[in-house]
């Protein structure tokens, strides 16, 4: 299984769903460099080419914590603290504050 570690500006997550918008965290790889990245998109944007998972954030769930955004921070990030599996691959996503 190939580990895959990528990071996501919070901010950027934050700037959707602080609108009352979902979003969706897309995991994608460049065939050019080898790389993977992580991009913040609207939920309804065509993703990329090369896509090995999207994640989608719900704004509903943010509008539950009554505006303690901290405690929203806390429960969100916290659902990513561990690796999860997709096909043959295991993807940690990194919130960068």
């Amino acid at each position: 299984m190939k580990e895959i570690k990528v990071n996501v500006e919070l901010e950027e997550v934050l700037e959707f769903v602080r609108e009352d918008r979902d979003c969706k965290i897309e995991i994608d790889y460049d065939k050019n460099d080898g790389s993977y990245d992580a991009y913040v998109l609207p939920v309804d944007a065509a993703g990329f080419e090369e896509k090995i998972d999207t994640q989608v954030v719900e704004a509903y769930d943010y509008q539950e914590f009554d505006g303690d955004e901290e405690a929203y921070i806390d429960w969100f990030t916290n659902c990513y603290d561990r690796p999860y599996d997709v096909e043959d691959y295991s993807i940690k996503i990194n919130f960068i504050k």
